[in-house]
């Protein structure tokens, strides 16, 4: 789907080998564009919100008249699918790319091919960057290319991880991302380039980075594994100034105070937290009373008060300089899956496998308001700074927005098409981002519940974060770490439009023949996940070292990779591997 730049009208592209326009004020269809023999992959609008730019497994690009809905010009020249289409910020250009290991550029006036980028393998996304230089595409070799939109000349590749991104955290100038991976290292990217600017290793290979904290002055990194070693990294050296031990089991959890003094770490099977001074190495206090795994941890930002909460039901508020337990805050009677605090550190929010999120006082340790509407787990939260608002992602394949004073779901976000897993709000609290089950990310717009943006991969990502520099950087499942920019649609004052093109003859396509889905090779219905049922605090559960977890994780990975074989076998498959920059007025299907 593309959205025009002045946010009035939605152009979607669709299976059913139509095109359609719709008015996002009432919801109506305005027209409906049929021409294409196939599904649609791809649609891109043009600057000017005059023209759309189709691709489809048809092998051809199609550009239409968003007014009359005609069919302009037809671009042929690929030889296989088209998978993905992104149009040049002077609306003159189109890039498209391809399964028969091309990349095309297209000049949208005439319709001819102005050159052909010629690559070693299907490309399965491009998007040309704002600026108009560019062009970014990937491939299913976990690399990004770069090439020079004039001469068609290969830049630069930018290499990977070589197992799941597990976490991600951004320097506060936003100029630096650090990732930790299965692969037991954690990587310092440059976001300006994508450069790995070096590796840190010390975790052991066989040792998974679970977490990691950055500290606030961005000049380290705290980082936690499946071993009960805490280290701390130099960014600007990748040495590792110092070791702290004392945990018996994996870290899953590290979080360094706002004042860069201490960091606080959760245990695994050892179900404690502890308190460290990080300029001297030594444990200053250790919390005790969780009854199962501490798996999640948040930090007042006046560095005070830490919450926790465990795979259970329970939260607990912790005073950090005396490490006394201030609150059990009792309530949920499912496992708790997510945990957030207000920038004030006067609330919490916490959201868990029962479908609602439970708003808490910290200063009484009481339950403010419960928030219901999800119809499945609450995954992943997210505050706005200003602490008004609360971004929940679900496994019911929603997003909402809450207003946290009253409880009011002020707007559901919808589009993706499986579990959310992820959501992280960007620093200026209009827009949020997130990871779905169906390998998808988006941008959405606060205010509006519009989705500003969509990007498709090979894989599950895994962890999101934002930067203040209006970057997003997202870990995938494959050891992918992917960079894009958040920019803001440009005002409509500011666009120049196109000159109107002219209506060429166009020939007709043989009938298209209706494909049940179901009867699709490699088709795999939607499957919806089974009921949970309520736990105790006391009930065991699988912990990441348990080799009914390990059993279990692998098997998912290898389900993954079968149906993803068997998608590209069958030619459905969009996924692929990508780290690219985002700009706010292009949307895609």
């Amino acid at each position: 789907m593309s959205v025009t730049p002045d946010g009035r009208r939605a152009v979607s592209g669709s299976k059913d080998k139509t095109l359609r326009v719709w008015d996002l004020e009432t919801g109506a269809c305005l027209r409906v564009m049929e021409g294409h023999g196939r599904e649609i992959d791809s649609v891109n609008v043009t600057p000017d919100g005059r023209r759309a730019v189709s691709a489809s497994i048809d092998a051809t690009l199609r550009v239409w008249d968003l007014e009359t809905g005609a069919c302009l010009r037809i671009l042929e020249g690929h030889s296989k699918r088209v998978t993905s289409v992104s149009v040049t910020p002077d609306g003159r250009q189109a890039v498209s790319s391809s399964v028969d290991h091309t990349l095309r550029v297209w000049d949208l006036e005439t319709g001819a091919c102005l050159r052909t980028v010629m690559h070693d393998g299907s490309v399965f996304d491009v998007v040309v960057t704002p600026d108009g230089r560019w062009i970014l595409g990937a491939a299913l070799e976990l690399r990004l290319r770069v090439w020079d939109l004039e001469t068609g000349v290969r830049l630069r590749t930018a290499e990977q991880h070589t197992n799941i991104v597990e976490t991600v955290g951004v320097t506060p100038d936003g100029k630096r991302a650090v990732s930790g991976s299965w692969d037991g290292t954690l990587r310092v990217w440059d976001l300006e380039t994508g450069a790995c600017l070096r590796i840190l290793e010390g975790h052991g290979r066989s040792q998974r980075v679970l977490s990691l904290s950055v500290t606030p002055d961005g000049r380290r990194v705290v980082s936690g594994s499946d071993d009960p070693v805490i280290r701390e990294w130099d960014l600007e050296t990748g040495a590792c100034l110092r070791t702290l031990e004392g945990h018996k089991s994996g870290v899953n959890v590290v979080v360094v105070t706002p004042d860069a003094r201490r960091a606080v770490s959760s245990g695994s099977i050892d179900k404690t937290l502890r308190v460290w001074d990080l300029e001297t190495g030594t444990c200053l206090h250790t919390l005790e009373g969780h009854t199962l795994a501490v798996n999640h941890l948040s930090v007042t930002a006046d560095g005070r008060r830490a919450v926790s909460g465990s795979s259970g039901t329970t939260l607990r508020v912790w005073d950090l300089e005396t490490g006394t337990c201030l609150h059990i805050l009792k309530g949920h009677t499912y496992a708790i899956m997510s945990l957030t605090l207000t920038a004030d550190g006067r609330r919490a929010v916490s959201g868990s496998t029962g479908e609602s999120l439970w708003v808490w006082d910290l200063e009484t340790g009481v339950c403010l308001r419960t928030l219901r509407g999800h119809t499945s787990h609450v995954a992943s939260i997210g505050v706005t700074p200003d602490g008004r608002q609360v971004v929940s992602a679900s496994t019911d394949s929603t997003l909402r927005v809450w207003e946290l004073e009253t409880g009011v779901c002020l707007r559901t976000l919808k589009g993706h098409t499986s579990n959310v897993k992820i959501v992280s709000v960007a620093p200026d609290g209009r827009r949020a981002a997130s990871a779905g089950g169906d390998y998808t990310l988006r941008v959405w717009d606060l205010e509006t519940g519009a989705c500003l943006a969509l990007a498709r991969g090979d894989a599950s990502w895994v962890t999101l974060a934002v930067a203040g520099s209006g970057r997003l950087i997202a870990g995938s499942n494959t050891g992918e770490v992917a960079v894009f920019r958040m920019v803001e649609p440009p005002a409509p004052g500011n666009r120049t439009p196109l000159p109107q093109a002219q209506l060429p003859g166009e020939s007709a396509l043989p009938a298209p023949v209706a494909v049940d889905d179901a009867q699709r090779p490699g088709h795999h219905p939607v499957r919806e996940p089974a009921p949970e049922q309520p736990i105790t605090e006391d009930a065991p559960q699988p912990q990441p070292g348990d080799a009914a977890y390990l059993q279990a994780a692998g098997r998912r990975r290898q389900l993954d990779a079968q149906e993803r074989r068997e998608e590209e076998a069958s030619g459905r498959s969009l996924r692929g591997p990508f780290a690219r920059l985002f700009t706010g007025w292009r949307r895609k299907k």
